[in-house]
């Protein structure tokens, strides 16, 4: 069966000084027929793609995660589903004070897969990205 899944986490700037703002990307591809879900109401059976980050000491994250294009659910227009080649992008400010060298940032996602018979158990996973800090 093919189904979606998390290709990864990358860095779009491959270098960035401290204080620099870089961009985290997440990128899912969903088969055809297949999707997840970007936002759902508190009262849905269904649950929202969580992406957490674990960011080296110092930095910090700016503004919120922008979410790729979405689709109403069939179902329930308050439900936003994610089909296709899906990419979720956050902003993170490079402390001041980081050290030269490769950095990490790692990415916690939990997400639910669907077609339109069925659901998936939900899944997690960590993705690792890195970028180079120049001084």
């Amino acid at each position: 069966m093919n189904v979606p899944r998390a290709l990864g986490a990358s860095v779009l700037e491959s270098e960035a000084k401290p204080g620099d703002v870089v961009t985290v990307a997440v990128r899912f591809v969903h088969a055809e027929g297949w999707h997840s879900y970007a936002s759902v109401p508190d009262d849905s059976p269904y649950r929202a793609t969580s992406l957490a980050l674990d960011l080296p000491a110092g930095w910090t994250t700016v503004g919120h995660w922008s979410l790729p294009d979405t689709v109403p659910h069939a179902e329930d227009g308050r439900v936003q589903t994610v089909e296709g080649d899906a990419v979720f992008l956050q902003r993170v400010r490079i402390g001041a004070a980081a050290p030269a060298g490769k950095a990490a940032i790692v990415v916690h996602a939990a997400y639910l897969v669907c077609d339109a018979e069925r659901c998936l158990p939900p899944a997690e996973t960590d993705l690792r990205a890195e970028v180079a800090v120049v001084k």
